[in-house]
């Protein structure tokens, strides 16, 4: 396939702002690794005793939260009042 000469400085214009990107395929940028040092101690693992409290706790805020919805969609709407007129000029 031959390409005309209009398309080869778009082509070639589009490759150099894709490669100024870092979106030039495959032959992209290097890899950069983590240094191994620098990786936190894995944390102490948390007692299932305070889990379990923790779980206890959203669940009955959950519920509480669940009970004033149901209040609330329970208690009617009043519309206020229009507002007054604006001033005329």
């Amino acid at each position: 396939m031959v390409l005309s000469s209009t398309y080869r400085p778009r082509g070639a214009l589009l490759a150099l702002a894709m490669a100024s990107l870092g979106l030039g395929g495959c032959g992209g940028s290097e890899a950069v690794y983590r240094n191994l040092a620098d990786i936190p101690d894995r944390p102490p693992v948390t007692p299932k005793d305070m889990n379990d409290k923790a779980v206890q706790n959203l669940a009955e805020e959950r519920a509480k939260t669940m009970e004033a919805a149901e209040k609330l969609r329970g208690e009617s709407v009043t519309t206020p009042a229009p507002a007054p007129p604006p001033p005329g000029p």
